[in-house]
C-alpha cells in the first residue's frame, strides 16, 4: 500500500501518501486529592484525540487530463467527506488500522496539474491502532496494535445430537 486507505475507499490508485505528523498519546490524568498526601492521587487517566497530518502526493501512473483530475479530487473529497468518521489505515503501518477516524481537515492542491499535492488531517477518536483479525486454536498468539489486547471467545452450541434428535 503506497497511499491511505479512508472508510474503505482505497486511493492508492491515483496517489502516494507520507505521514508528515503523529501527535503523541498523552494521558490526561485524573486525580483526587488525599488528605495527609502530598502530591495527588491517581485515579485513572484517558487518552485524547490523536492528531495525524498526511502529505497526498497526485500519482496517477497516466495524464488522466484536465476532467479526470477534477474527478479525482472530487472522489478524494467525497471519501474524506464523512459525518460519522471511518477507519483509517496509513502507509507507514500496513496491518494496523485505526476506527473513529475523523477528517478534520482537507487543504487545497498545490498544482492543478499531474503533480499535485495536498494535506489532510485527521483526528483519531479511538487513538487505539488495531491489528489484523487472527483466528488460533493453539495456546498462546500474538496480536499486532498499540494497546493490549484481550480474547475473544466464541462458543458455538449444537443444536442437534449424533441420532438427530434435540437434547
Amino acid at each position: 500500500m503506497r497511499s491511505i486507505v479512508y472508510n474503505g475507499v482505497d486511493l492508492s490508485e491515483w496517489s502516494s501518501a507520507e505521514v508528515v505528523e503523529k501527535a503523541a498519546l498523552p494521558v490526561v490524568p485524573d486525580t483526587m486529592v488525599v488528605p495527609g498526601r502530598a502530591g495527588a492521587l491517581l485515579v485513572s487517566g484517558r487518552i485524547p484525540p490523536r492528531l495525524v497530518r498526511v502529505r497526498l502526493y497526485m500519482d496517477t501512473g497516466f495524464k488522466p487530463g484536465t476532467n479526470g483530475l477534477a474527478d479525482i479530487r472530487h472522489r478524494a473529497y467525497a471519501a474524506f467527506c464523512s459525518t460519522v468518521g471511518g477507519t483509517l489505515r496509513l502507509p507507514d503501518e500496513l496491518e494496523l488500522e485505526y476506527r473513529d477516524a475523523v477528517c478534520t481537515d482537507a487543504g487545497s492542491w498545490s498544482s492543478l496539474f499531474e503533480d499535485g499535492k495536498g494535506e489532510v488531517s485527521f483526528a483519531l477518536l479511538d487513538p487505539v491502532a488495531y491489528g489484523l483479525a487472527r483466528s488460533e486454536a493453539g495456546t498462546s498468539f500474538e496480536t499486532g496494535g498499540s494497546w493490549p489486547t484481550w480474547p475473544a471467545f466464541e462458543l458455538v452450541a449444537c443444536l442437534f445430537c449424533r441420532a438427530g434428535r434435540l437434547r
